[in-house]
Formats: structure tokens, sequence, C-alpha cells
């Protein structure tokens, strides 16, 4: 979460939990720097000795932990990628890509001083400002005279936090056959069942932090409790009772690295400087999810069809090859960069290994676009802005069923709004390389991963993906866009003779303006703004004429706009409503002409409540979380009525009374241990259910490889 500049700073600093240290002074301009500061935490919710009660405890918060024990700034581990070889480098090793070498000569008149004199001494120095900035970012204010800055962490906005647990049984892992699975078992879950345990999270400051969050054990027994942790546990240090809970090892909250993409280092230095007009300089973020996946990139640099699988992770540092838990992430809604790290053992001396990086913005790839769409002018320009959306990164069939068209890919979709003239778009990206997929060897499919969309409309949130023949190989996507439309994606269905941004089928399979209109039970006023801006849920569902896919929605508007919208032609309480709605696709294969379908039932919100934080489902419920303002900000959203928490049945959309929050939901609900949680616009945690934890209920007995805290995995499902 942020906390934003307060005149509290300072009080009680350290002693009082929860304070903070007063603002620094700033070298550059003797101002008092009031930047935007993170706070991460870590809180356990009750005891494995006692499970039947509620016990909340803070942990360890990240941003006080950073603050306490960075006392020599230069042994932080700040890394970016090599432009030699590509493994990770010292951040301040790449001086001349941080601090450009003719930023010295400009002289403002007007100001009297140079403008990248960042230590304020009168004298722009190139060496000298460049190591300023160096040490700047590794946490001083200025070295020189030993002053740190008080609060290293940048403010947590939009990244929702990703937790490396131990490897265990993912997803495909269920479906895939007997070989393999015994494969990943014994070469790659036995290998790293005791790795680690890290939460990674990126700032609106430009960087991805890693912070150790102790060990976690995909395991139902923890040698001291009698009952199955049927969701895992933090190793105990000892065991201990009822009334007095073993201390478990839940990690220190240090930050074990940060990551900053090579190609953001050139806006790094924007961040510090203050001068005319500089609020219009680029600056880098990290303001978008990372997503947390174990791959097999097979013993070949390429797909060659006589590629092996063994799931062995690399003995050495191998951008393309071998067993690995990858972290995946784009950027943010202005900044074009998606990249990979290799985060499999952190005991690595490559720990972590950068992948690749790749730029939205990418020429050659933009060349090809706009050379297609002068020969078809309804070839339409892929959105290359930003993403604020975890990518899903799963195993796809790529052009057909066969094993040799299997690929790793991370699907990336672009955010809410689309630059000039252009459609949001989701990028099918190759894990060996970075790149978009190509369809074969011919020009013909060239790009065939860049899937876009309408004009004018962005994604809304990151694609759902699906194993519909249960494979262990993803085949379908379902794709929201903002004009709350709903694309079904086929992966298996790729041409070479179809245009570019169309080269894999697609289809529109409900539209809410559309589906809403002529309802009972639908609000019928403008439904041209019933939009799309948070995330679907899915669910496979088996029947007697085969498998057929249901998902979940609800409508909103901008939630980044507090312009759009409905304008109530009356001042006083809101009237207008948003919707929920659910829709059944019975041919989720594509086999059958494109059709829009009919929604299973439509269910109103309450007037002025929109749905920004997106859907989750339980096995017989699905679940929603809304918020009333004019945009999801602290100043836009609503002083005078709160959100709500709404729970309806899957199948019939029966609603009980929905339940009032203490605040806003911009984030999705997640269902987990048989309770539901809802985080508010203020960093309030509000948790629905009954005191019992440790549930048998929702619980396979198989912890998952990922934890990831607020957002919904990739191809629906919850955490457990």
């Amino acid at each position: 979460m942020n906390e934003t500049p307060g005149q509290t700073w300072g009080d009680g600093w350290s002693a009082t939990e929860g304070s903070l240290p007063a603002p620094g002074i700033r070298a550059y301009d003797a101002a008092k720097d009031y930047t935007i500061r993170g706070r991460m935490y870590l809180q356990s919710l009750y005891d494995p000795e006692k499970t039947d009660v509620t016990n909340p405890k803070l942990r360890w918060e990240a941003g006080r932990v950073m603050a306490l024990s960075m006392t020599l700034p230069e042994n932080r581990k700040l890394i970016t990628m090599s432009d030699a070889d590509g493994t990770n480098k010292d951040v301040k090793n790449k001086g001349a890509a941080l601090f450009a070498n003719n930023l010295c000569n400009t002289y403002s008149e007007i100001d009297g001083r140079y403008p990248y004199d960042l230590n304020h001494d009168g004298v722009c120095d190139t060496a000298t400002e460049r190591q300023f900035l160096v040490d700047w970012l590794y946490g001083y204010e200025n070295k020189a005279t030993n002053v740190r800055r008080p609060w290293p962490l940048g403010g947590i906005n939009l990244s929702t936090v990703a937790v490396a647990v131990p490897p265990y049984q993912d997803n495909w892992y269920q479906y895939a056959k007997p070989t393999e699975r015994e494969l990943f078992k014994k070469n790659f879950m036995k290998d790293l069942e005791l790795r680690k345990t890290v939460a990674y999270v990126g700032t609106m400051t430009g960087a991805l932090h890693a912070f150790d969050t102790g060990d976690f054990r995909n395991a139902l027994n923890d040698g001291c409790v009698s009952e199955p942790q049927q969701r895992g546990f933090f190793k105990p240090d000892g065991c201990g009772t009822e009334l007095a809970p073993a201390p478990r090892q839940y990690g220190s909250g240090k930050e074990i690295f940060s990551y900053m993409p090579e190609l953001l280092l050139g806006q790094y230095r924007n961040q510090y400087v203050r001068f005319r007009n500089s609020g219009t300089l680029v600056r880098p973020q990290m303001d978008a999810s990372p997503s947390i996946a174990n791959v097999d990139l097979g013993d070949r640099n390429d797909w060659n069809a006589s590629i092996k699988y063994d799931w062995k992770p690399a003995p050495t540092a191998q951008k393309q090859q071998g067993a690995k838990t990858v972290l995946v992430s784009a950027t943010g809604k202005t900044t074009p960069v998606v990249y990979a790290l290799d985060i499999t053992n952190p005991t690595d001396t490559w720990y972590p290994l950068p992948l690749w990086e790749f730029n939205l913005q990418d020429l050659t790839m933009a060349s090809t676009f706009t050379a297609a769409q002068l020969l078809d002018n309804t070839v339409l320009l892929p959105d290359n802005i930003g993403s604020r959306h975890a990518p899903s990164v799963v195993r796809a069939s790529w052009g057909s069923a066969d094993a040799k068209d299997r690929r790793w890919i991370a699907a990336v979709g672009t955010d809410y709004e689309p630059g000039d003239k252009r459609a949001g778009a989701v990028f099918l990206l190759d894990m060996k390389t970075g790149q978009p997929l190509d369809y074969g060897s011919t020009l013909g499919g060239k790009y065939a991963g860049v899937i876009t969309f309408e004009k004018g409309s962005g994604i809304a949130a990151e694609s759902a993906m699906l194993d519909l023949d249960q494979d262990g190989t993803y085949d379908v996507m379902y794709v929201p866009t903002t004009s709350g439309s709903v694309w079904r994606v086929n992966l298996k269905n790729v041409s070479t003779s179809r245009k570019l941004g169309d080269k894999v089928q697609k289809c529109m399979v409900a539209r809410a303006s559309t589906a809403l209109l002529g309802n009972a039970n639908a609000n019928q006023t403008k439904l041209e703004l019933q939009q799309l801006y948070s995330n679907l849920a899915v669910k496979l569902v088996r029947t007697e004429n085969g498998a057929v896919v249901r998902f979940y929605f609800g409508t909103g508007d901008n939630p980044d706009q507090y312009t759009d919208g409905y304008v109530e032609p009356n001042p006083g309480p809101p009237t207008y409503q948003y919707h929920l709605l659910a829709f059944e696709d019975p041919n989720p294969a594509g086999d059958k002409p494109c059709a829009q379908l009919e929604p299973l039932w439509v269910q109103k919100m309450g007037a002025g409540e929109k749905l920004w934080g997106g859907v989750a489902l339980s096995a017989d419920n699905v679940y929603a979380a809304t918020a009333a303002g004019k945009a999801a900000d602290i100043c836009n959203l609503s002083t005078t009525q709160n959100g709500a928490s709404y729970t309806a049945n899957q199948q019939t959309g029966v609603m009980p009374t929905p339940t009032e929050l203490e605040g806003h939901a911009i984030s999705a609900p997640v269902v987990h241990d048989e309770h539901l949680f809802v985080l508010t616009a203020t960093g309030k945690m509000k948790v629905m259910g009954g005191q019992k934890w440790n549930n048998k209920a929702g619980a396979s007995g198989v912890p998952k490889s990922q934890i990831m805290l607020w957002e919904p995995l990739p191809d629906g499902r919850l955490p457990q």
C-alpha cells in the first residue's frame, strides 16, 4: 500500500509500531522529500496449534525493515540486465546508461543552475553527478555527508504481491501424462522442496523488490501439530501448545534484491531532478502485478521437434533451456516494458537471472504492422503504451494439439486506454526469447502471436486461460475488453493466410450492452456505459454434451477517469446501476460459427456502485466487491457511500442482501479457506467467514507453487 505524505511523519519513530521517519532533506534543492512511501506487511491469521480462533499477528513490515536495517546502502543488491551477456549486473556498474554524457551541457539562465547538478554544488561534472545518482538509487540522500534516505521503499499502488513457495502440483500438472508428472516430482519438486520463500512486489519508483519470507512448506504435517495443515505451513522452530504457539519461520522481511529493467535505466534520474517543466519527463515505474510459474524450456534453445523435457533445472545460468521458476511482469500503464526473471533457486550464484526484456514499442514489429495496414486498412495497430495486468504464464497449444507445437508463453494484455487509432491487444511472448510468437518460418506467420481486438478499446484485465482437453496444455483464452466485451481466442487455430492481428482464431462471445438490452433484470439506461474494467472468473464444466465454459464479470466505468461514466441529471443519491453477468459458452473449442451468447443470469448492483475490483469463484458461488465514486483513487472515492460485497449462486444468480464494506474495494476479492477477503482502498482488510481455519473444504491437500495475493490466478482458479 501507499503511505501518502502527512504531518505525523517522524512522530514516535522508530519506537512506535506503525510510525514513519521524518522526511529527508534533498541535496538537490534542500527541500523536504515527501515522496510517496510504500508499506508491505506479512500477517498471520491463526496459529496452527489452535485453528478455531482467528488471531491476526503482524510478522513484519518490509518498508520499516528496510529503513532500520540499511546501514550501508552500497551493500544492497540492485541489479539489471547486463548488455554484454544478459546475466544480472549491478546497477552501480551501469552509470553511463543511468546518466548520459551530455546532461551537463545544459545550463538554465532562468533558474541560475545546471538542471542536472544533482548534488547542488554549483558544478555539473558528469562523473560526479553519475556517482551521486548511483548512491541515491542505493539509498543515500548524500553519501558525502553520510545522510541516508529515511524510507527507500517506493509507493506500492497497482502491483500485487506474488510469493514464490517451493514448487508443488501446479494446475497443468493435474492433467499431464504420468511420465511427465513423475519427472516433475523427481527432478523439480524434490530438488527444490526446501527452497526459501520470497515475496516479490513492484513499486511506483520503478523497482521490483524481493523480500525474505521465511520457510513455507508445501506439506500436510509439520511434525508438531497432529491436525494436517491443509494448505501447507511455515516451518516451526520447535513445537508449541495452544497457549504457547511455536515460533515459526516467517522470514525477516529484509530485502534480498531489487531489479531495475535495463530498458528503463535512462529514466531513473528523472525521479530526482526538479526543474522547470521537469514534470513532463518520463519516469520509471513498476506499477504492475508480477506472475510466477514453473516452466520447462527443454534441452534446446529453440522449439525444434527433437526437443526433450525432463524438468531438470540447468546446472549453470541458462536463459533458454532447463526447468525454471520464472517471474514475468509488465511495468505499468504508461511503460511499455515487459521482463522475465529466473528465480528458481535463491542459492544460485546467478539468482536472479534476467531472461529477457521486451518493448511493446519494438520498432521492427511496429513497422510490420504499419506496412500491413497500408496494404489492408482493416488491419488494427496494436496498442503499445503499457500494461498493468498480470501476465498469464502457461504451456500453450500453438496451432495444433501436437506435442511438437507446445510452447511456454506469457500472455500480456495491454492497458485500459489504447493509443490514438490503436486497439487493445494481447501479446503471446515466447518464454525462451521474450519475442511475440511466430507461426512457422514464413512471412505470413510473423508476429502471429500479436492479437488485436477493438479499435479504441483496451484490455480490461489479464486473460483467463483454460485447458479444454485436459492434457496439461492450455488451448483457449478468454479476453475481456473495456467496451464490455469478452473474446474467446482458440490457440490451436492459427492461420498464416489471415491478416496481421487476426492470425489466431477469435470470437466475441459476449458484450454487456447487447446482453442487457431488453433483459427484465437489467437497468436499461445508457447501456453503452456498461463497460468492463476488471477480471473475469471462468470455470470449465463437463456436461453430457461435452465441455462448456462458464464465465462471470461485472461492469463499471473507467477507474482512472473521474469524467467517465454516467452523468446524474439531478443532485442527490446516484441512480445509475451496473451489473453482474454470467454466461455459458457451449462451444469453447470454436469449431462452430461465431455468435454472441445470451446471459445465464443478470443481477443489478446497488445504485452508484462500480465493479473495479473484479470477481472470484468458490465451488458454488461467485463473489464481487464494489466501490462508489468518480474514480478509483482516494480523492475521488465517495465519502458518503461505501462499496459492498456480493455473493451470487453461480448457476441461478440468486443473490442475498449484499454486505456493506467499510470503504471501497478496488481489487478482486479472494476466497481462501472458506473465508472471503476484501481489501479496501485505504488498506483495510475485511475478512468474512467463521472462526474456523484449516478447513478441508476447498483444499485438495495439494498446495500450489505460487501464492498471489488479491488477484485470481491466470486460469480463473483461486488460491486455496
